[in-house]
């Protein structure tokens, strides 16, 4: 009688390998998709909060509250409204009360993977002390624009996200 070795055999091993390999790439890059949406997801969802700290801000203040991008402060800390996109860290500031200048209330780094472009009306969100603003809104994407979020701030303060949905022609 003979007995059989314990193991496996080369040739399966090899089927194994070539099957995990098959896989791999089949699902690194639906990862690595999964990743993008949730960076602009997640984005959209800080922008959101932002937002809420800057109109409740502008309410206990009674001043206006500017949300823009860090790169566009000026030495005052002042936020021009002078273009259309995002492409660094934002911050929220406030007017200081009876002065022409700003004061730095919180700084977001996390948003330097996103590119936040405005669809209408410039890149500042400026809040009055009533919390009130114009309508805005933005396109959030990742660097790749793989995946993107809409981003709406109503005239009340309100702010809404959603996923961007490409238009496509019949």
């Amino acid at each position: 009688m003979q007995k059989y070795k314990k193991g496996f055999t080369l040739v399966e091993l090899m089927i194994t390998m070539a099957l995990l390999a098959i896989l791999a790439t089949v699902a690194i890059p639906s990862f690595q998709n999964s990743i993008y949406r949730k960076h602009s997801e997640t984005a959209g969802y800080e922008m959101a909060s932002l937002v809420r700290l800057a109109r409740s801000e502008a309410l206990v203040r009674a001043s206006e509250v500017r949300i823009c991008d860090v790169a566009k402060l000026t030495t005052d800390n002042e936020c021009p409204d002078d273009g259309n996109s995002w492409n660094g860290d934002v911050a929220v500031v406030a007017k200081k009360q009876g002065a022409a200048t700003f004061e730095t209330l919180a700084v977001v780094q996390g948003l330097s993977v996103i590119n936040a472009t405005s669809t209408n009306l410039g890149d500042t969100i400026i809040l009055d002390l009533q919390g009130r603003t114009k309508t805005r809104a933005f396109k959030l994407c990742d660097k790749k624009n793989i995946a993107c979020r809409d981003f709406t701030i109503t005239p009340r303060g309100r702010t809404h996200v959603e996923k961007h949905v490409v238009a496509t022609t019949p």
